[in-house]
């Protein structure tokens, strides 16, 4: 997958292109139903397939006191994204300038003089423009003034979940109640952060104890202690992660593995699988009893 960060002007021959348009924060299980639609779309008419999006969630610029709480990194999103077979990733820089395009100046700029699109392929609840204010059935309107299709994919049903459908919203709502199952379902993958890990305090009874800082905005579950999978430089170490508020700085998790000979004395890039909740915080305490002291 070619990833370019703007889509000012495609290739030399370019000649039209399947296209989807969207944050695909988490990549859930509704937006691989998309990109999968699209990249069947863009195998049958013989065009390439791009996903469109950008550099940061919207509301962080249209409304920073709301920003969500990330699912996944650029990084760890344009390597999901890859892996469904997508020919080109755009990142957008998502900026005030940008937030304020009108719909029909959204699709003049990005999907016609931009990308020269032949098919657009949306979920049901796809927004656009200023204030969010097009639809659906406005981008399947301006497509036939501009010569584009638009194919629209309903939302996809999580079940168990009183009729919801899949979504960034659900998933972050399930990891902040500490529900890891819950939100591996919707995503179709355990939740994963990626931070820098390093030593904290001596090795015990085989046990290495380390502190990862992980990005400030990404979505960490309730306090507790949660079973998981640390991954560093290649190797996958069982482990606890314990989350919780009195860990010193925001973003910090404390994690234990078994360091027998697995060479966790120096700091590194690291990648912490979230997969399910195994203590609270005991009564009147931020921190499990006897868990990571």
């Amino acid at each position: 997958m070619e990833h370019w960060q703007s889509a000012a002007r495609p290739p030399e021959g370019w000649t039209g292109c399947v296209v989807t348009i969207g944050s695909f924060d988490g990549v859930h299980r509704g937006h691989q139903a998309v990109l999968r639609l699209a990249v069947a779309r863009g195998r049958s008419l013989g065009l390439p397939v791009v996903v469109y999006t950008f550099d940061r969630h919207p509301r962080a610029v249209v409304r920073a006191d709301q920003a969500p709480a990330q699912l996944t990194t650029p990084a760890e999103r344009a390597r999901l994204i890859a892996g469904l077979g997508v020919d080109y990733l755009v990142t957008q820089p998502f900026t005030e300038r940008f937030a304020a395009l009108a719909p029909g100046d959204f699709v003049q700029s990005v999907l016609v003089d931009g990308l020269n699109a032949s098919l657009v392929v949306e979920g049901a609840d796809f927004r656009f423009g200023r204030f969010a204010a097009g639809g659906v059935d406005d981008l399947a309107a301006m497509g036939i003034i501009h010569g584009f299709s638009v194919e629209v994919l309903e939302l996809q049903a999580a079940g168990g979940y009183a009729g919801a459908a899949y979504s960034s919203t659900l998933a972050r709502g399930l990891i902040a109640a500490g529900d890891l199952t819950g939100a591996r379902e919707v995503l179709g993958r355990p939740h994963r952060v990626t931070g820098v890990a390093g030593r904290a305090g001596r090795p015990s009874a085989g046990r290495g104890r380390l502190t990862v800082r992980v990005d400030p905005y990404a979505a960490l579950p309730t306090p507790g202690t949660y079973r998981g999978t640390l991954h560093l430089d290649g190797v996958a170490l069982p482990a606890r992660i314990l989350v919780r508020p009195d860990a010193g700085e925001p973003g910090e998790v404390q994690v234990e593995v078994r360091d027998e000979g697995a060479g966790l004395a120096a700091v590194g890039d690291v990648a912490l699988d979230l997969l399910a909740r195994i203590a609270a915080p005991a009564a009147g305490s931020l921190r499990p009893a006897g868990v990571l002291p």
